[in-house]
């Protein structure tokens, strides 16, 4: 409806808002790609490392990627919810590397435990492609804000992914 749409333009610009603020957060040097955009009926803010995707010529949407997200969508607003996940599509196909999904996703819950305290209402009970997934409370005036410490969160253990991935090159 019109009314849904509306809402999710005016979150939409709250995810673009704190993109910006993440993208200075970051040292200047990093390898950080931070998307916003509608999809799949959700506001989405996305990040990822290049070496995470493969990259083709043609077409910008990998098919094989790691990524962290922040997402809204009808049912959540109702709920007043923001739910964050990291997702692990089609690893056994990511250039340079020899991954097998289930492995990598057993060893990511494994070095992840010690920081899973860190994440409200989170859970690894998923198969391979949902590494972790969990939810948030929303505050309408610290929408923001909670988004940047849910990134902020993930980029302090983002470096799990770095590690794995080096494990697993070829």
């Amino acid at each position: 409806t019109g009314k849904i749409k509306n809402i999710m333009n005016n979150y939409l610009n709250v995810f673009q808002k704190t993109a910006v603020k993440i993208k200075i957060s970051l040292p200047e040097k990093n390898q950080i790609e931070i998307k916003t955009g509608i999809w799949l009926d959700s506001v989405v803010l996305k990040i990822q490392k290049n070496n995470w995707k493969n990259i083709t010529e043609s077409n910008s949407i990998s098919k094989s990627e790691i990524f962290f997200s922040v997402w809204m969508e009808e049912k959540s607003i109702k709920k007043n919810q923001i739910f964050y996940n990291i997702h692990a599509f089609k690893l056994r196909n990511l250039k340079g590397y020899k991954i097998e999904s289930r492995d990598f996703a057993e060893e990511f819950r494994k070095r992840f435990k010690k920081f899973e305290s860190l994440f409200p209402n989170v859970s690894v009970k998923h198969g391979p492609l949902t590494l972790m997934q969990g939810w948030i409370e929303i505050h309408p005036d610290a929408i923001e804000n909670d988004i940047f410490k849910l990134t902020e969160q993930f980029l302090n253990i983002h470096f799990i992914i770095d590690e794995l991935l080096e494990e697993r090159k070829i």
